[in-house]
């Protein structure tokens, strides 16, 4: 009788999958803290062309494809005028123009911006010393990721795959750049793979793609704030930080983020939890 009890209550089902593959998104979860370079240069190109922008609404779009996030912005402030003057081609031309002065104005920021968040090397070091691949995926086009590779290459160093906004069919919160790397990487599950991402738009792509979503919340697009920022709002306004952290953890949790943390660091620690839950048999649809 007691062995039948301990057969009923006590057995647990266990799994041999493990993370294979993580997939980083690059500004503000891995560099540029506060994801700074591309929201100074969205206002810095709406202001040049004369149409209204604030940061909120650059903040409520990043990480999708920079031209959608020109043309969402232009809709949201400037709609009246955008259909009185301008037809489709015509917007459509305006988009490609100020998508050329985004990319010059991004180069120049990311040679200000663009360093890495502390703890993103020995986290990437170490999750390749644990036979994890390391991906990248981006809401920018190849020819700002190669910069930003080139101004990085210890991180180019580290990473085994990447895959730009502009080299898939469709951009975030498509999973095509998660499933890109996969197949860069021949990770055929993607229930062993994570994706980890401070903006909505990319927690999203993770969800979408079936695959395991960490949310990193402290140096994200959310709070825009770089390290030195945070020091200071911590040490002044304690209680407006907790408010600004707060928020930014909970739109992260909404958008389906399976886990979030407070940084980078934290990261080899949750894909060592999310190793224990597959091991007892959990699946994605498991949030903490």
């Amino acid at each position: 009788m007691l062995r039948q009890l301990s057969r009923r209550y006590f057995t647990t089902r266990t799994n041999r999958k493990k993370i294979q593959l993580a997939v980083f998104d690059v500004g503000g979860t891995i560099i540029d803290a506060g994801c700074k370079a591309p929201a100074i240069t969205f206002k810095k190109v709406f202001d040049q062309y004369k149409f209204d922008t604030n940061m909120s609404n650059i903040r409520k779009h990043m990480g999708i494809c920079k031209k959608e996030h020109i043309r969402r912005l232009l809709l949201d402030g400037n709609r009246d005028r955008i259909n009185e003057d301008y037809d489709y081609n015509e917007l459509s031309k305006l988009i490609d123009r100020m998508y050329y002065s985004f990319e010059e104005h991004e180069y120049i920021a990311l040679e200000e911006y663009g360093k890495p968040i502390t703890g993103t090397i020995e986290v990437l070091s170490r999750l390749g010393n644990e036979s994890i691949s390391v991906g990248l995926c981006t809401g920018f086009n190849r020819n700002i990721l190669n910069k930003i590779l080139q101004l990085n290459p210890v991180i180019n160093q580290l990473i085994t795959t990447c895959v730009a906004n502009n080299e898939v069919s469709l951009g975030r919160p498509s999973p095509f750049m998660v499933y890109q790397n996969m197949m860069n990487t021949r990770v055929t599950d993607y229930e062993c793979v994570v994706k980890v991402d401070d903006t909505v738009s990319g927690i999203l792509e993770g969800v979408n793609a079936g695959c395991w979503t960490i949310g990193v919340s402290k140096y994200g697009n959310s709070m825009g704030m770089d390290e030195e920022e945070i020091i200071k709002l911590k040490k002044i306004d304690p209680e407006e930080y907790h408010r600004r952290h707060n928020k930014a953890i909970l739109e992260l949790k909404q958008a389906g983020a399976n886990m979030v943390v407070d940084e980078i660091r934290s990261v080899p620690q949750a894909i060592n939890k999310i190793n224990d839950l597959l091991f007892y048999g959990h699946d994605t649809t498991l949030k903490m």
